[in-house]
């Protein structure tokens, strides 16, 4: 019954630290993601992290011999259970499955060239500027293993969705690279895939140009933001 209260209150104590924590640190760090699942910032994550090494400590704490009397040896396992099971349920405070928006890619018109023609997306460009719209182009091809991910856990995110309302949405589809070889090399610098380009309303580039799987989501929400002013 002791080692039991130990335990409870070892982690009530854990999880109100873990609280003040997230509360205090958490606001505007990046996220920490694996695929769908996100913690909303390091520390959330780093208390996770802390729970499994504490319990592990807990395992394979030495048992007690049948005559010893020293509390230690009692109370120690039950205190790091407790502070590991208190961090890990603070952790959780923080996680959060990633659920991915609908992007809604601008179509070609009835008869025209699609995005998967060279020049078709310089005209959408175009028009957006004239609009007086900023611009999302994104490379995609078929054969881009990272392409996937990066629109269902970067631009699919539902946090980014707000910014993109006033985006024109353009994605060309590169997958026939023979086609595109030139356009590519002479506008565009051969971009790796995935390759994110962002234009303000007057139709210039917003820095930096986001490529490959991973990124900063605060990096492209705040390109997006930039690109969406007045």
């Amino acid at each position: 019954m002791i080692r039991e209260l130990w335990r409870l209150g070892a982690g009530v104590l854990a999880f109100g630290i873990g609280f003040l924590l997230h509360t205090v640190f958490s606001s505007g760090a990046e996220a920490v993601r694996f695929r769908v699942y996100q913690w909303q910032s390091p520390l959330d994550f780093l208390l996770l992290i802390l729970a499994f090494f504490l319990s592990a400590i807990a395992w394979i704490w030495p048992a007690p011999v049948a005559n010893d009397e020293a509390p230690r040896n009692r109370r120690g396992p039950a205190l790091l259970s407790g502070l590991s099971l208190g961090l890990a349920l603070a952790s959780f405070l923080g996680f959060e499955v990633i659920g991915q928006a609908p992007l809604h890619w601008q179509k070609a018109a009835p008869g025209a060239p699609g995005f998967d023609q060279p020049g078709v997306e310089l005209a959408a460009l175009t028009a957006a500027r004239a609009a007086g719209r900023p611009a999302l182009l994104y490379f995609h091809a078929d054969w881009c293993t990272s392409c996937a991910d990066f629109e269902r856990f970067g631009i699919g995110n539902p946090r980014l969705q707000s910014v993109l309302q006033d985006y024109v949405l353009i994605r060309a589809d590169v997958t026939d690279v023979g086609r595109w070889q030139a356009t590519l090399h002479q506008r565009y610098a051969d971009p790796p895939l995935p390759t994110l380009r962002i234009y303000n309303r007057r139709g210039l580039l917003i820095s930096p140009v986001f490529s490959g799987a991973e990124l900063s989501l605060r990096a492209l929400e705040a390109s997006l933001a930039e690109g969406a002013r007045p």
